[in-house]
């Protein structure tokens, strides 16, 4: 027998990134489906923006995770925009392939126009 979970984060990029682990969206690590940086902000060749892979988050969650301090937690979380969250502990689950921005709140209420003010 098998058994098929299907369990898609949906929500406007704040409660995403909140909820997920991910840095907020003011960070220097501002976007939860590529490894960007505010730097690139203005880059919009989206053939060069490297894609995260969840495999690479959660190795990044579990190295935050055996840290003592929280001194090298903040640096793990500054160098990569990721902490952990509870969410993490579904391994089945991939926090960036299946992650949905929610269209009412990120285009329809203009969550969106904020985003881009960032720089």
């Amino acid at each position: 027998m098998k058994r098929v979970v299907l369990l898609p984060a949906i929500g406007d990029l704040l409660t995403i990134h909140k909820a997920l682990g991910f840095a907020g969206v003011t960070s220097h690590h501002f976007c939860s489906f590529y490894t960007l940086h505010k730097s690139d902000i203005e880059n919009l060749d989206s053939g060069a923006w490297k894609l995260r892979k969840g495999t690479e988050v959660i190795a990044v969650v579990e190295q935050w995770c055996q840290v003592l301090t929280k001194k090298k937690q903040e640096f793990i979380f500054k160098k990569h925009g990721v902490c952990w969250s509870s969410l993490h502990q579904l391994l089945y689950h991939d926090l960036v392939q299946y992650t949905v921005l929610g269209i009412m709140h990120n285009w329809l209420e203009g969550v969106l126009q904020h985003y881009a003010q960032l720089k």
